[in-house]
C-alpha cells in the first residue's frame, strides 16, 4: 500500500483518549460504581459465584466481567482507570480483529482505516474505555466471527476455528448472557442468508457443530446452575427472568420505539456517518448485483461487502424489533460500521474524489462542533460553568476542521481523513484534562462519599431513598444499602443518634411533615441531576 494512503499511526492514536478518559474520569452512574463495586465485593468477600451489590443478592448479570474487574482492581489499588482495563484491552482487541478481518475480505487499504474509524466513532471513544459489559462481549463475539468467517483450510483446522468460536460465544455469555448467542448466530445465519453466488458451502462436521453448542452453552450454564444451588432465590432469574424474560417484556427498562436504533446509531457513528452510509449504500448494491447474477462470481470485496451487509441488518433489526434499547446493544456491530467506511474511504482514495456531500459534510458537522464547544457554554446558563474548561475542546475541533479543509480542497484524502482523526484524539485528552474535572463533582458519588465518611456518626447502615448506594460504598467504604419503605423508621429506632440516610431532595419533600421533623438535614449535595440529602436523628 503506497504510504500516502497510510493512516498516521494506523490510526492507534486514537486509544489515547480511551487512555486519558479512563485516567481522570470518575465512575459515573448508573453502570460504573455499580459494577465496581460488585467486582470489590466479590472479590473481599470471596463470593465469586454469588455476586452481591451492597450486600444484596445481583442476580442480573454472568460474572465473568466482574471477575476481571476485581482482579485488575486489587492490582491496580481499585482506582478509576485500572477496574476500566478490561474494558479498554477489550476495545483495542476488537479493533485488532476487525482489522484482521477486513484485511482477509476487503484489501489492505481497508484493514488500515478500519482502526481510524472504529476507534474514532462517537460511540466507541465515549464507551470503549468504560466500565460497561459491552467492550468485553463485543471482543469474544468479534473474535468468533473472525473464526468462524475464515474460508478454506483443511477440514480439521476448519473444524477447530469452529470449536475455538463456540468457546469465545461461551465467554461472551459469561460476560453478559444469552445476547452474545444472538450476535455470533447472526453472523453464522449470514453466511446462509447470503446470495448463492456468494455463498460457502457447508464446511463443519456434525461433531464440530455439537462441540461449538456445547462449548458456548456450558461455561455460563455451569456457573448459572453452581450458583443457584449455592443460591436458590437466583433459579427463576438466571434461568428466565435476565434474557428472555427482559427480551420480551414491556415493562423492561431501556424500552424505546422499533426506529430508535436506525437514527441513533448514524448519530453514534460521527463524524464518519457520511462515509459509513456510502459504504452502506455500496454494500447494498453488491447484495442486489449478487442476487440478481447469481450465476457470476462475484468480487472479492462485494463478497466481504454482502457478507458484512447481512449480519449488520440481521442483528439491526432484530434489535430493532425488541422492546430494550440501549445504544450499546449495538457495539458488537460497529466494526461492520467501520468496515463501510473503510471500503467508502478506499474508493474515494483510488479515484481521487470524495462525493462533496460526504467529505464537506463533514468537515462542516467538526467545525460546528467546534464553534458550538466555544460559545454555546458562554450563553446557555447550564454550561457556563464549564465554559472555559471547554475552550480547548473548541480550539482542537476547529484546528481539525481548518485542516481537513484545506486537505480535501487540495484533493489528499488521507491527510483528510487524518487531520479529522487527530483532532478527536486531541478533543478526547482536552475532555479528559479539563472538562471531566469539573464535571465529575456533580457526576460521580465520590466527594459526597467521603464527607459522609467524615460525619461524627457511624451506623452500621445507612439506607439509601432514590439514591444509588453503591458508589458511596466504593468510593468510602460508608455502609449504605438500598432502603425500602418504612426503613427510615426502623433505622432510626437500630441506629439512634448514630443514625444517617441518604435520600433525594424530591423523597425528602414527599415526606410527611411528622416524619421530616424526627429528622434533620446534615448536609446537601448535587450527584447527577438532584440533590442528594444526608439526614440524622433530629436533636
Amino acid at each position: 500500500m503506497p504510504r500516502a494512503s497510510r493512516p498516521f499511526l494506523g490510526g492507534w492514536h486514537l486509544a489515547l483518549p480511551l487512555i486519558a478518559l479512563g485516567v481522570y474520569r470518575d465512575l459515573w452512574a448508573p453502570d460504573e460504581p455499580r459494577y465496581a463495586q460488585i467486582a470489590r465485593e466479590a472479590w473481599e468477600t470471596g463470593s465469586l459465584l454469588v455476586l452481591h451489590l451492597c450486600g444484596d443478592l445481583y442476580p442480573d448479570k454472568p460474572p465473568l466481567v466482574y471477575w476481571l474487574t476485581a482482579l485488575a482492581g486489587e492490582l491496580g489499588g481499585w482506582t478509576g482507570f485500572a477496574v476500566r482495563v478490561p474494558s479498554v484491552l477489550a476495545t483495542l482487541g476488537s479493533a485488532w480483529i476487525a482489522q484482521r478481518i477486513a484485511r482477509r475480505f476487503f484489501g489492505e487499504v481497508v484493514a488500515a482505516w478500519t482502526p481510524t474509524f472504529y476507534l474514532g466513532s462517537a460511540m466507541v471513544l465515549w464507551f470503549g474505555g468504560r466500565l460497561q459489559l459491552d467492550p468485553l462481549l463485543s471482543f469474544f463475539c468479534l473474535a468468533a466471527v473472525d473464526l468462524v468467517w475464515t474460508d478454506g483450510g483443511e477440514a480439521r483446522a476448519r473444524n477447530r476455528r469452529l470449536l475455538l468460536a463456540g468457546l469465545c460465544a461461551g465467554l461472551g455469555a459469561l460476560c453478559k448472557g444469552p445476547v452474545a448467542w444472538l450476535h455470533i448466530g447472526f453472523a453464522l445465519l449470514a453466511l446462509r442468508l447470503v446470495p448463492g453466488a456468494v455463498r460457502t458451502p457447508a464446511r463443519w462436521s456434525a461433531a464440530a457443530w455439537v462441540g461449538f453448542v456445547a462449548l458456548a452453552i456450558l461455561p455460563v450454564a455451569t456457573w448459572a446452575t453452581a450458583a443457584s444451588l449455592r443460591e436458590p432465590a437466583l433459579w427463576k432469574p438466571l434461568f428466565l427472568g435476565q434474557h428472555l424474560g427482559r427480551a420480551t417484556s414491556l415493562d423492561a427498562p431501556h424500552r424505546g420505539p422499533p426506529w430508535e436504533h436506525l437514527w441513533q446509531m448514524p448519530a453514534l457513528f460521527l463524524p464518519w456517518t457520511a462515509l459509513f452510509l456510502s459504504g452502506l449504500a455500496a454494500a447494498w448494491r453488491a447484495w442486489r448485483a449478487a442476487r440478481a447474477h447469481s450465476d457470476r462470481e462475484p468480487a472479492p470485496q462485494d463478497r466481504g461487502l454482502v457478507r458484512a451487509l447481512t449480519w449488520f441488518a440481521l442483528v439491526l433489526l432484530v434489535f430493532s424489533a425488541m422492546p430494550p434499547k440501549r445504544e450499546l446493544y449495538l457495539l458488537p456491530i460497529y466494526p461492520a460500521a467501520a468496515w463501510f467506511a473503510a471500503v467508502a474511504f478506499e474508493r474515494a482514495l483510488a479515484s481521487g474524489r470524495l462525493a462533496e456531500w460526504a467529505g464537506y459534510a463533514t468537515t462542516l458537522l467538526v467545525l460546528v462542533l467546534g464553534l458550538g464547544a466555544g460559545v454555546l457554554p458562554h450563553v446557555v446558563w447550564e454550561l457556563k460553568p464549564f465554559a472555559t474548561a471547554a475552550l480547548p475542546i473548541a480550539f482542537a475541533f476547529v484546528i481539525a476542521a481548518g485542516a481537513g479543509l484545506a486537505f480535501l480542497r487540495r484533493g489528499d484524502l488521507a491527510r483528510w481523513a487524518d487531520s479529522l482523526a487527530l483532532g478527536l484524539t486531541a478533543v478526547g485528552i482536552a475532555a479528559a484534562i479539563w472538562v471531566i474535572p469539573a464535571v465529575d463533582p456533580t457526576k460521580s458519588a465520590r466527594i459526597l462519599a467521603h464527607e459522609v465518611a467524615a460525619l461524627p456518626q457511624k451506623p452500621a447502615e445507612i439506607p439509601c431513598f432514590g439514591v444509588q448506594p453503591e458508589g458511596y460504598r466504593f468510593y468510602a467504604h460508608v455502609p449504605t444499602v438500598r432502603g425500602a419503605a418504612g426503613d427510615l423508621d426502623v433505622g432510626l429506632e437500630r441506629s439512634g443518634a448514630q443514625f444517617l440516610a441518604l435520600i433525594t431532595d424530591r423523597g425528602w419533600d414527599q415526606l410527611s411533615d411528622a416524619s421530616r421533623s424526627r429528622f434533620r438535614i446534615l448536609h446537601r449535595r448535587q450527584v447527577g441531576s438532584r440533590d442528594v440529602l444526608v439526614i440524622g436523628r433530629a436533636p
